[in-house]
């Protein structure tokens, strides 16, 4: 949790300075914060399921290819069971996946940026 919040901050912070030169921009930061906080909840669900069978998920590199590999749909799907927008999905879905290219600035940029920041999920980009 610390992590994610450390991601989120950095990115608030990001696009606070930017929505002070691009005033019209149709980025907001509470849809940020919100997608920041749980765009890596896709973890959670693999954690879990390592926890309870130690047996399969002994091997650390076994568990950090689980989670690169499917973090990002397991946290869509959750997010989808959550009722969230479609584009709160998408952010969580595609924040890794960088052959994901906006054409415009988007919640993924500044959640990467936070996440790049972050020395623990540079592994994970």
């Amino acid at each position: 949790m610390e992590k994610t919040v450390a991601t989120a901050s950095v990115a608030i912070a990001l696009m606070t300075v930017y929505l002070k030169e691009n005033k019209h921009a149709p980025l907001t930061l509470d849809t940020l914060t919100l997608a920041a906080l749980v765009h890596n909840v896709g973890v959670l669900p693999i954690l879990t399921e390592a926890e309870h069978h130690p047996d399969v998920f002994a091997n650390p590199t076994f568990l950090k290819q689980a989670i690169i590999k499917l973090s990002s749909s397991i946290g869509a799907a959750v997010t989808d069971a959550w009722g969230f927008s479609g584009e709160f999905i998408h952010v969580v879905r595609s924040w890794s996946d960088l052959s994901f290219l906006p054409d415009e600035v988007h919640y993924v940029d500044f959640i990467r940026a936070g996440a790049i920041y972050n020395p623990t999920f540079r592994t994970i980009l």
